[in-house]
């Protein structure tokens, strides 16, 4: 609901940092984004920046611009990264334009490369495509080798490319250059998960999850991997669950796994069915996981093989 700009208990609020000595606040709980901006995302991906002086800016996903034009006390509301088809593409567009503009940014060149990789679709990416995002990851790490960003993007674009060892390595130094970054917990323990070492990985996405509560969906996805490769399907379920409004046909063949490994064969069946709504060409034989241990890929196959996906 919109509600007229209460400017004294915004005042209030500069009073005390003016007491304090803040020159700005940053705040992402739900609560507090309302009390500073009228606007009740719901979503926990928010944030607002409210400074001593001038205009606060609300930071939202993009999906939600209607609603903060219509609820907002600011007129500056900028927009994080979004789920739309073309963002990733329009993202990649940016970050070539960062580094034209700056050639030694390496963070720029870090995100091209993450860029890359989710826009082709990660570890479904054409080989051009997973080798030219790991040369710019590389390229990133020599620009800006204490970023642990860049070294947690190249440990993706390593391990899409099946070198575990060398994914292992920069994941675990993206790690010890920023332990509380919880978006490079939460890759390391996708990487952990991939080579065999579920139950770590699962530790470790807990934890980011716990240093960040209002994560992104994809930790959710992560975990979901990772419990399943540990045998904890009715978790790995529900993890999946948070995520359903994906609806693309690979998660869906991994729900199928999931129903399918607890004997709930109905369930199973009837996701099976939905992937191959949406993608009739479905094929377990075209299925490539960058698992490195092979029993690791058949135990995947094996619960999309019982839901009744095709070979």
């Amino acid at each position: 609901m919109s509600w007229p700009r209460d400017e004294a208990k915004l005042e209030r609020v500069r009073a005390l940092m003016v007491e304090d000595e803040l020159d700005a606040l940053v705040v992402r709980a739900p609560d507090n984004v309302l009390y500073l901006s009228n606007f009740w995302g719901m979503k926990g991906y928010e944030a607002v920046v409210f400074p001593r002086e001038g205009e606060p800016t609300l930071v939202c996903l993009e999906a939600s611009a209607e609603d903060a034009s219509r609820m907002a006390w600011t007129q500056d509301v900028r927009f994080l990264r979004g789920y739309a088809e073309d963002d990733n593409r329009r993202a990649i567009a940016l970050f070539e334009r960062a580094i034209s503009m700056d050639p030694g940014f390496g963070l720029a060149h870090a995100y091209l490369a993450l860029a890359l990789l989710v826009e082709h679709d990660y570890d479904d990416a054409p080989e051009p495509i997973r080798n030219r995002a790991l040369d710019i990851a590389q390229r990133a790490v020599r620009l800006d080798p204490g970023d642990g960003r860049c070294h947690q993007f190249l440990a993706q674009a390593y391990l899409y490319k099946g070198a575990y060892e060398q994914a292992l390595s920069d994941s675990e130094r993206s790690v010890a250059l920023n332990p509380n970054d919880a978006n490079i917990l939460a890759q390391r323990g996708l990487v952990l998960g991939y080579v065999g070492h579920a139950e770590e990985g699962i530790g470790l996405i807990r934890e980011a999850m716990r240093l960040n509560p209002f994560h992104p969906e994809w930790y959710w996805g992560a975990l979901a991997i990772l419990l399943y490769a540990g045998r904890h399907y009715e978790e790995a379920l529900e993890a999946d669950r948070r995520i359903a409004s994906w609806k693309k046909p690979w998660h869906l063949a991994r729900l199928a796994a999931c129903y399918a490994q607890l004997g709930r064969l109905e369930e199973a069946r009837a996701q099976a069915a939905e992937v191959l709504r949406l993608a009739p060409d479905f094929r377990l034989s075209a299925v490539r996981l960058r698992y490195k241990h092979p029993a690791d890929v058949e135990h995947v196959l094996e619960g999309m093989r019982k839901a009744g996906l095709p070979e």
